[in-house]
């Protein structure tokens, strides 16, 4: 960039560094939620309060820049940051049922824990 010939036209240094933030800030992943409870290190973004079966997770350390407004909370992430998102759906036990039918290691796993919970209880040898 070329300096101006008259020293007041220069580029004011607190304008440049606000640019430069938001242009940096553009480049990040911008999640806004409600802060929930989650395993420490990490931090649960609930997306609205009507519906809780939604929400994202990630690993606190990803975090960039907060910014609260309100009760909701503004996260910038970088975009690397791998992302964990959950929807909870209910389902009846019929269909839990069919789904570890075709699943043979889920399967494996639920009677394998619950042959440990038989024991630790004392009702199997």
């Amino acid at each position: 960039m070329a300096r101006p010939k008259n020293p007041h036209l220069s580029v004011n240094p607190q304008l440049e560094a606000r640019m430069k933030a938001r242009a940096a800030l553009k480049r990040l992943i911008k999640c806004t939620g409600y802060v929930g409870r989650a395993a420490p290190g990490r931090v649960r973004l609930y997306l609205s309060l009507n519906n809780l079966s939604q929400y994202v997770e990630f690993d606190e350390r990803a975090i960039v820049r907060t910014y609260k407004t309100g009760g909701r909370v503004m996260v910038w992430v970088n975009p690397a940051t791998r992302v964990r998102a959950v929807q909870v759906r209910t389902l009846p036990a019929r269909a839990l049922a069919r789904v570890v039918a075709k699943n043979r290691r889920l399967k494996r796993w639920l009677v394998a824990n619950r042959h440990r919970a038989q024991r630790a209880r004392g009702t199997i040898g």
